[in-house]
């Protein structure tokens, strides 16, 4: 189930970027939902009042998101570096993985927050880390953050027994 809504604002040319929308509490929105729009992943919910939310855009350096290649399932994490508006790296990715320019980024299943295989972007370039066994990927993204006019935002309907069962381990 999604919710759509109107950006309000929306920065990126900043290190870190946020988005406020025209929904809030009214229509079931909270903190730490996933946001995307037809082109695929935007960020998470962070505040919410009664009518308007802000979002933490993934072009933000403080937000960190579990990402894979699509057709090896191959997982990382996914930042930002806070250069280019369009380019994510994704790092943490064995050096033996099979990987070309072209392959689909993803979210994995490791999130509570985000479903797995939400677009993400393509794999631009890579190269290996110096001194360890993991190569670094630039990760071309498929929004465009410099035109963001309506939202998504996902209701996950299971994150709360999902967290419940999780805090049971952990304890």
């Amino acid at each position: 189930m999604t919710c759509q809504a109107k950006v309000l604002r929306n920065s990126w040319n900043k290190k870190r970027n946020f988005i406020t929308i025209n929904k809030g509490a009214a229509e079931n929105l909270k903190s730490n939902m996933g946001v995307v729009n037809h082109n695929g992943l935007i960020g998470i919910t962070n505040t919410v009042s009664e009518n308007f939310a802000t979002i933490i855009s993934l072009i933000n350096t403080s937000l960190t998101i579990s990402a894979k290649i699509k057709n090896s399932g191959k997982f990382g994490t996914l930042n930002w570096n806070g250069k280019d508006a369009s380019i994510m790296q994704l790092t943490g990715l064995p050096k033996n993985v099979n990987l070309k320019v072209g392959d689909t980024v993803v979210t994995s299943s490791y999130s509570n927050i985000l479903p797995e295989n939400l677009n993400i972007g393509t794999v631009l370039s890579y190269e290996s880390e110096k001194n360890t066994n993991f190569l670094t990927v630039s990760v071309d993204l498929f929004v465009d953050f410099k035109n963001l006019n309506f939202v998504q935002i996902l209701q996950n309907s299971l994150q709360n027994e999902r967290e419940l069962i999780e805090k049971t381990i952990l304890n």
